[in-house]
């Protein structure tokens, strides 16, 4: 049996746009609030927000505060296959650390299906979020530095409504 530590469970991607502009994004109150749903392609599963993002402070001050959000991966028919904590976190001036964690009490005594399942899910999570989230920040970005007669409305269909985004993501089902 294999001893690792909780870190190793954790799965990190660097989004190459400032906090700052991130921020915009997970305070966007169409977006990412709780109960929307994000497809993760291939893997016919949707990651559901349970609830929105909120500022985590560390324990030491209040100057790097965080972003957690709680989602789940889900199957086509809403079962829960995996939780997971999304993280945001000041990676330099100019990008953005995600990180994207289990919420379970014993992860050290999972099965090597069990944690096969978990990476692939997690890893198909932090690059459908990566891509997603950097995507929204241009976009918002872009959407601000417009004249004030192009601003977004969303249509009636969407008007709300938890937003279901889709993105194609190739996920191997061997593993």
């Amino acid at each position: 049996m294999t001893l690792f530590d909780y870190p190793t469970l954790v799965v990190q991607r660097k989004i190459s746009q400032p906090l700052e502009a991130l921020e915009l994004v997970v305070r966007e109150p169409r977006l990412l609030r709780a109960g929307a749903m994000v497809a993760l392609g291939e893997c016919k599963a949707v990651l559901r927000f349970d609830r929105a993002f909120g500022v985590t402070l560390p324990p030491f001050g209040h100057a790097e505060a965080s972003w957690a959000a709680p989602v789940s991966a889900r199957t086509q028919r809403r079962r829960a296959v995996e939780e997971f904590e999304l993280e945001l976190n000041r990676w330099d001036r100019s990008s953005t650390e995600l990180l994207v964690r289990p919420r379970a009490a014993r992860p050290d005594r999972w099965t090597s299906r069990r944690l096969r399942r978990y990476f692939r899910t997690a890893h198909a999570t932090a690059d459908i979020m990566t891509s997603f989230l950097g995507y929204q920040a241009l976009e918002l970005r872009h959407r601000e530095a417009a004249p004030r007669g192009d601003a977004f409305r969303p249509s009636r269909e969407t008007r709300g409504r938890a937003p279901e985004v889709k993105v194609a993501f190739a996920c191997s089902a061997a593993g």
